[in-house]
């Protein structure tokens, strides 16, 4: 059986540097088992602001900066090496030049990777417009499942499915303050992709979410007391007495909790036969917050 890929996307900064050492320390087991492979792409913006500057850059001065960048991202992979052979973890280097967005997924589908680790510099609303962020980029273009260290002390891994629906996985990197012990979080619903999300984690994680309580969370939308439906000619609203509207409501609630119940139930005899015991939390709320 071929041994599974995971691939680390680096740069100078100091989230990836965390975000290596992150999944070092805490999927040890996962990576021992798959070939690691570490990354970093060599950008090209400043070679073309020197072009449009001072027009036609001279080809010597161009193959000069090419070859600092090449020297300065051989550095870093070397660092990251050591960083790796500390944890008993053999790592293989590569680097490519062109937008890191592009080439970090290029490679991760050209090597078929089958985990793709970056770090995230969580910028705020107004630099991503800007700048753009690479980790946005790789979680909706990657041809694979995308874990991404956030630097403010958590972690989102986005699972992919071949169809491009996205499921997400919580874990805390640090402690909380006056918490003595981490936690992992699947945060699920009825979908397809939740459960591929779930299966996701206890297929490639399982060894080293083993060590952390597991909490499987789920949030309930709150019913609406007004209900729109979309119509041939554009949206219908339902109007009913209070009493009336109230009656529905409340067998509406009753109807989902019953089937969150019976999803539950479904979700614990998948956990037993992997031999995973997880806490189950549901809360109504709105999901966007509630998780």
């Amino acid at each position: 059986m071929d041994k599974k890929k995971v691939m680390v996307a680096i740069d100078e900064s100091e989230c990836s540097h965390y975000a290596l050492q992150w999944a070092l320390e805490n999927l040890g087991d996962a990576i021992s088992k798959s070939d690691l492979i570490i990354f970093t792409a060599r950008p090209t913006e400043f070679i073309y602001v020197q072009a449009s500057m001072f027009g036609a850059a001279p080809p010597d001065l161009l193959m000069s900066i090419q070859e600092n960048q090449k020297t300065a991202a051989l550095a870093l992979l070397g660092r990251a090496k050591e960083i790796c052979a500390k944890h008993g973890v053999v790592a293989e280097t590569m680097t490519e030049m062109g937008d890191p967005k592009n080439v970090i997924c290029e490679a991760a589908e050209k090597h078929k990777i089958q985990l793709l680790i970056v770090g995230s510099h969580s910028r705020g609303p107004i630099q991503r417009a800007f700048l753009g962020s690479v980790s946005n980029y790789c979680v909706h273009n990657a041809k694979c499942p995308v874990l991404v260290h956030l630097f403010w002390n958590h972690l989102s891994i986005r699972v992919l499915q071949p169809e491009k629906k996205i499921a997400e996985v919580i874990v805390a990197a640090e402690p909380a303050e006056g918490v003595g012990e981490r936690k992992v979080m699947v945060a699920i619903d009825e979908s397809e992709q939740s459960h591929y999300a779930l299966m996701w984690v206890l297929d490639n994680l399982k060894e080293s979410i083993s060590k952390f309580p597991l909490i499987i969370f789920m949030a309930q939308p709150p019913t609406k007391s007004e209900f729109v439906f979309t119509a041939p000619f554009g949206y219908a609203r339902l109007y009913s007495s209070a009493l009336t509207t109230q009656g529905f409501v409340n067998s509406a609630e009753e109807k989902q909790r019953k089937l969150t119940l019976a999803f539950l139930q479904k979700l614990k005899d998948i956990l037993s036969s992997q031999g995973v015991k997880a806490e189950m939390i549901v809360e109504v709320w709105d999901p966007t917050m509630a998780i």
